[in-house]
């Protein structure tokens, strides 16, 4: 047995062996044959009837006892050719539709055949694709869509297109250039013209192609009119017209007469083919009038062609008159009228006797008896206005007098009678009286009382056009005939109705009723406004409740004797809200939850106070009441003034009186801070990094930013100490205050234990902002005049300036000035005029006797002005642009003008020809005293000091770079002095004494001091023409001889005589800031 075991085995590993290669070997169904696509020799664009052809013959190959075998071709011949390709091995006649780029192009045919095995159905295909081949390109009838000539498009359908001309236009024709046709690059080439046929050759790079078009030229029309005579006006004429056309052709038509200058009209296309037709207007006369068409070719040299034909108008004289306009009520008959008579007024005989009346609109109306008047001018009729009326119908007559029709259109308004009672206030009985009250004791005085519904009634009445009186009125007091209200009849004796009306809700309260008059009963509905009581509230001081991040919210409680409260109109509306109703408000309910409340946010209040109207309902006799509610913020702000580019500093006890505000609204702290409660401690204090337009934070010194550097100073620095922090504002912010964000870290400690370690209190620094663009300074009582270029200075400075804008003019604005205790801004020119903030002050004046000039403006001080104290004047400069004509930009800023203390130099006294200057340069901050009594006016001046007032002069500009290129000059002297004359190095005003020494210590001499100024102002030329000195020639004084003239021509210098200069003489300090004053005042 075990022998047999093995054998088996062995055998079954042999028949594996051979076997398994036999499958490996095994191949896939597949189409075979030595297959293909025949291309035919050339295909051109165009061509119809291209086949392709699989030649070879497919075979099933790798598949036994196959049947049922089934062969189709699927062929893709792309986008280069259209038509069905079928589904034989050689395609159906198929039309060649584009052309082919250099590449060509290919088609395929898949080989697909299904068959069965085993009675299996399977199928195999094989896709089998052409060489590429190219379509030769060829211009086509079809590739041409219009034909051009002079510019006009014309249709090219059927190979051909019909084409019209003027006479003007005949020579055109043959001239190639003036014809284009709307294909892809086909152009005319040359024209072939014979008679009205024009053949024109295409070219289109190398190919060719010629189509005929017909020219026809544009010939005068045929017109006819009907009627041609006795046509009255009101009526209309139809014209034919025979004329050869096309979508170019315009055709205009005009009339005139004798006395009638031409004019044109504009007839309606008619029904019938080639009809016109016009309604000839009343204004035209009893004449013949010509009538004239004319036809020319849009575009074409305008040599119209036109017929005309007469006709002859009568005028309409008759007189036809009607009132469009009716008003009715519900329930009434209005009687609808019109009238006809000729030009005399007499009656047309046999006019009016056939009118047709017609509702044409509007549903239940009825129409009466027509009737004519015995003087047969007038018809009639009546229309009847159901009491469940239309809100309007629309009646029309109709009547025809020699061939003309005659409408008239009645639009007849249905109005509902309505009245308005008096405002009532809820949930308050109000008596209505539908009698005359007092009538029947001999006093009409029923209709001054308020809320008389008769008085009411009739009022409506006449409104409404009905002639009729009222006698008295009754309500409908059932449920369904009211809203917003409650009816309740008081008296009920016949005629003598009287009635009591509460106001339910808030809003507008209808009810209905019925008018009783001597013409008849007439359906009415009254309407009043339901108000809630006016009262008052008191006032409300909530604590805010911390939001998400840096918000808080202010929780409104329900008023004291309220129920429940509703907001109407926007906080701090100032006007009495129109509607006091509930419909889409939320009602606030008296509740200790907080957020169930109405809630306000800091951005509501303005000032710290917010106003809301409130609508509550009293819990005791539940009327409802209105009235004003003044909410009033708390805010735990840090707050600071500050100027912009100036330093602000802060103050480490604000920000642990903040943390203990804080930590007691929150409940986080007890108001004693005893062992035995709760209470916090301060940790540290980060801040959120502020913008660059906001300014920058510093912390020791250290400016805050995004590196992570050891020593640096971010987001994550813990302050423990906020004595050491700063804050500059952007010396050009616009805004007028800058809020900074931090969090606050405290511990909080309950029963001498650490309760959590890390409490964040968000909190906001606020710096209120006052930009100083503009320095001044002044004494109480005493004036400075404003300096022109300081405004252009700053302009200059502006984003998005440049050296191309000048200052046109420049507006103040000093209403938030006291004059009484800090000044008033003037006029210097014209007095002691005040500046108002529509003056314009301009910085060259073309005409002295309109214009304002900007150096004129004047601030004088108050006596009262305390001395430390800064005054602000906001300006606009309106800037020209190059050679502009007028402003094309504006620029905001601020004057700030210092009240500094008076000038008590004993050494310079009011007779002092320096004295002016002086108190202009200290003013000016260009000097200072030698001491707080003493200016020193005859000390010598340095070069050092000369170029320094100077630059202060112009602002104390920053130089453009920091390399010096004096030896003599360094930063331990000053940083005005290096400054300084670095600055006027730059700027050509001085080079120096040597090319490497400026000598700061010299003492400047007369010569130099006005070569300096000369030279700052950029050595203006044309003043050498007189020389009053004899020590100062061109010869022997050539660097400074231009710059003496200018000064003594300026004013700025008259010499030290009247015939010498001293150019070589010393200048003190009194000449200096003199010498500099006499210039800022020429400039």
């Amino acid at each position: 047995m075990k022998k047999f075991l093995s054998l088996l085995l062995a055998l079954t590993m042999v028949l594996s062996l051979v076997v398994v290669p036999a499958r490996a070997d095994e191949k896939a169904p597949e189409v075979g044959g030595d297959l293909s696509i025949t291309v035919p020799s050339s295909i051109t664009k165009g061509d119809r009837a291209v086949q392709f052809t699989l030649t070879g013959t497919p075979t099933l190959a790798n598949v036994e006892n196959a049947t049922d075998e089934q062969w189709t071709y699927i062929w893709n011949i792309g986008s280069s050719f259209t038509g069905e390709a079928g589904a034989g091995a050689t395609t159906n006649g198929l039309t060649a539709a584009a052309a082919t780029t250099t590449a060509g192009t290919t088609v395929s045919c898949t080989v697909r055949v299904t068959y069965k095995v085993d009675g299996v159905q399977k199928s195999v295909e094989r896709p089998v694709t052409s060489a590429s081949f190219q379509i030769a390109d060829a211009i086509l009838d079809s590739d041409i869509s219009s034909v051009s000539f002079k510019g006009r498009g014309y249709s090219y359908a059927s190979n051909t297109a019909a084409v019209l001309y003027d006479e003007a236009e005949a020579n055109a024709l043959k001239d190639a250039k003036n014809w284009g046709v709307n294909a892809v690059g086909v152009t005319v080439d040359t024209v072939n013209v014979s008679g009205s046929s024009v053949t024109l050759n295409l070219k289109k790079g190398d190919l060719t192609k010629s189509i005929t078009v017909t020219a026809s030229k544009l010939t005068a029309p045929s017109i006819t009119a009907n009627p041609a005579t006795n046509a009255k006006t009101g009526t209309k004429v139809t014209f034919t017209l025979n004329a050869t056309t096309s979508d170019n052709t315009r055709i205009t038509w005009t009339y005139k007469a004798d006395k009638v200058a031409e004019a044109p009209f504009f007839p309606t296309k008619g029904s019938a083919a080639n009809t016109y037709e016009w309604m000839l207007p009343d204004s035209l006369e009893t004449k013949t009038y010509t009538i004239t068409c004319s036809l020319s070719e849009s575009g074409a040299a305008n040599t119209a062609v036109s017929k005309s034909v007469g006709i002859s108008v009568s005028k309409d004289t008759n007189k036809f008159n009607y009132n469009p306009n009716v008003a009715a009520t519900r329930g009434s008959t209005v009687t609808l009228s019109l009238s006809f008579t000729d030009g005399s007024g007499k009656k047309v005989d046999n006019a009016l006797t056939n009118v047709d009346w017609k509702i044409t609109s509007g549903t239940g109306a009825s129409l009466g008896t027509k009737a004519v008047s015995d003087d047969g001018k007038t018809a009639s009729n009546t229309l009847t206005i159901p009491s469940n009326a239309s809100s309007s119908y629309t009646v029309a007559a109709k009547f025809t007098v020699d061939k003309k029709d005659y409408v008239a259109t009645y639009t007849v308004t249905v109005k509902s009678l309505t009245a308005a009672i008096s405002p009532i206030q809820n949930n308050t009985a109000v008596t209505l009286y539908g009698y005359n009250y007092g009538y029947n004791y001999g006093y009409n005085y029923g209709y001054g009382t308020t809320n008389n519904l008769v008085a009411l009634a009739q009022t409506a009445l006449s409104t409404a056009r009905i002639d009729a009186t009222v006698s008295y009125v009754t309500l409908d007091t059932i449920a369904g005939s009211r809203t917003n209200c409650y009816i309740q009849q008081t008296s009920s004796t016949s005629g003598y109705y009287t009635y009591a009306i509460t106001g339910t809700s808030i809003g507008t309260a209808s009810f209905t009723g019925t008018v009783y008059t001597n013409k008849g009963n007439y359906p009415i509905t009254f309407t009043a406004t339901v108000t809630p009581i006016s009262t008052t509230y008191e006032a409300q001081y909530p604590e805010p409740v911390a939001s998400y991040g840096n918000t808080y919210k202010y929780y409104v409680q329900v008023p004291a004797g309220a129920s429940y409260y509703y907001v109407v109109g926007t906080p701090n509306q100032s006007t009495t809200p129109t509607d006091f109703t509930q419909s889409g408000k939320t009602v606030y309910y008296a509740t200790t939850q907080s957020a169930s409340l109405y809630a306000l946010t800091d951005a509501n209040f303005v000032n710290g106070q917010c106003t809301l109207w409130i609508v509550t309902k009293n819990s005791t006799d539940n009327k409802l009441y209105y009235g004003q509610l003044t909410v009033y913020q708390k805010n735990y702000n840090i707050n600071y003034n500050g100027v912009a580019g100036e330093t602000v500093q802060f103050k480490h006890a604000d920000f642990t009186n903040f943390m203990n505000e804080i930590a007691q609204a929150r409940g986080d702290s007890s108001k004693n801070n005893n062992y035995n409660n709760t209470y916090v401690t301060f940790n540290d204090v980060t801040f959120s990094m502020p913008s660059s337009a906001q300014g920058t934070l510093y912390y020791n010194g250290v400016a805050m930013s995004n590196s992570s550097y050891s020593g640096s100073f971010n987001s994550r620095t813990q302050i423990t100490n906020l004595d050491a922090i700063t804050f500059v504002p952007n010396a050009k912010t616009s805004a007028k205050s800058i809020t900074l964000s931090f969090t606050l870290h405290a511990t909080k400690y309950a029963n001498g234990r650490v309760v959590s370690n890390n409490l964040n209190y968000p909190g906001s620094v606020v710096i209120s902002i006052v930009r100083e663009d503009i320095k001044y300074t002044v004494a109480p009582g005493d004036s400075i005049s404003f300096t022109s270029s300081d405004f252009q200075n700053f302009l200059r400075t502006q984003s998005g300036i440049n050296y191309n804008h000048n200052v046109d003019y420049v507006t103040f604005d000093q209403s938030a000035v006291n004059s009484l205790n800090e000044g008033v801004l003037y006029n210097g020119y014209s007095g002691f005029s005040a500046v108002k903030a529509t003056d314009k002050f301009y910085y060259t004046t073309t005409n002295s006797y309109t214009q304002n000039a900007l150096s004129d403006v004047t601030f004088r001080a108050s006596t009262y002005a305390k001395a430390g104290t800064t005054v602000y004047v906001p300006f606009t400069i309106y800037a020209r642009y190059g050679t502009s004509s007028a402003a094309t930009r504006q620029v905001t800023g601020t004057v700030a003008i210092k009240i500094a203390q008076t000038m008590n130099f004993a050494d310079v006294k009011p007779t002092d020809y320096f004295y002016n200057p002086v108190k202009w340069a200290l003013n000016k901050n260009i000097t200072k005293g030698t001491s707080a009594t003493t200016f020193s006016p005859y000390k010598t001046c340095t070069r050092a000091e000369i170029v320094t007032f100077l630059w202060r002069d112009a602002g104390s500009p920053m130089p453009t770079t920091s390399r010096h290129p004096f030896t003599d000059v360094s930063y331990s002297m000053g940083s005005d002095f290096y400054n300084a004359i670095l600055w006027a190095n730059q700027n050509g005003i001085t080079a120096g004494t040597t090319t490497t020494t400026f000598s700061p210590n010299k003492t400047c001499t007369r010569a130099e001091i006005v070569t300096f100024l000369w030279r700052y102002a950029k050595k203006p030329v044309g003043y050498g023409s007189n020389n009053p000195f004899t020590d100062v020639n061109k010869t022997d004084h050539a660097p400074y001889y231009d710059a003496i003239l200018w000064a003594v021509s300026k004013g700025i210098t008259t010499g030290s005589t009247t015939t010498t200069f001293s150019p070589n003489g010393t200048c003190t300090r009194g000449e200096a800031v003199t010498f500099l004053y006499r210039f800022e005042g020429g400039k």
